[in-house]
């Protein structure tokens, strides 16, 4: 990753800490194939594993597999500072070959009001899921991390993010609804709401200013 330069702070406080953590996710799959007849090499193999899906940030490939397909979709940052993304805590059972969370969002910077189009390669039939963070420019400090996830039904072609509520905004004609995951407190004004992200855009996700704080924005329509 390259070196970032000095952060432009939006008023947020300092990197929170992930909730998951390599040991909590390991132990009891290393004991449970231990239990179950499994050889300590195994055991071991598994743990190693899920020490990895826990990385962050992360920027590994995975093997290729097959069925998966290729989910092509934008990200828009509505904040009046640079952004870098940070992917990781994903599991290759779930994303095939090089388009992976890591690989395509890690260390990609955003600008003010530009939207970048991105594209994963998930495996079919499976959840697909992983941790990505919002920090400034030079990794400090973090507007917030988020766990987001393509369903396995992904019938409508959008990016979950656990933890978000409704929005509903008055757009001229119609009501607009978003899911907007709060994350650290900013300055910033808040983000007008056709500025928001949009299905018909093919805009998944949008970084907005939203309720004194910095909010991630998906499945909006």
């Amino acid at each position: 990753m390259p070196q970032r330069p000095m952060p432009q702070r939006l008023g947020v406080s300092h990197r929170r800490s992930l909730v998951l953590t390599g040991a909590a996710a390991t132990g009891p799959v290393a004991i449970a194939l231990a239990g179950c007849g499994a050889s300590a090499t195994d055991a071991s193999t598994v743990t190693v594993e899920r020490q990895a899906a826990s990385a962050m940030p992360d920027t590994k490939a995975c093997p290729e597999q097959s069925p998966s397909f290729t989910y092509r979709s934008k990200i828009v940052n509505q904040l009046p500072s640079p952004i870098m993304l940070e992917a990781g805590q994903y599991d290759c059972n779930d994303w095939s070959g090089v388009s992976t969370p890591g690989q395509v969002f890690t260390g990609k910077i955003i600008q003010p009001g530009e939207t970048m189009s991105f594209a994963l390669e998930p495996r079919k039939n499976v959840n697909r899921a992983w941790t990505m963070e919002f920090v400034g420019v030079s990794g400090s400090p973090s507007y917030g991390t988020a766990r987001l996830s393509i369903n396995v039904i992904a019938h409508n072609d959008q990016i979950e993010v656990a933890g978000s509520t409704r929005v509903y905004g008055r757009k001229p004609f119609d009501y607009k609804l978003c899911h907007v995951l709060p994350m650290e407190q900013t300055g910033a004004p808040a983000t007008p709401e056709a500025k928001w992200p949009g299905l018909f855009t093919k805009v998944s996700l949008g970084v907005i200013s939203y309720g004194g704080r910095v909010a991630l924005a998906s499945m909006c329509s």
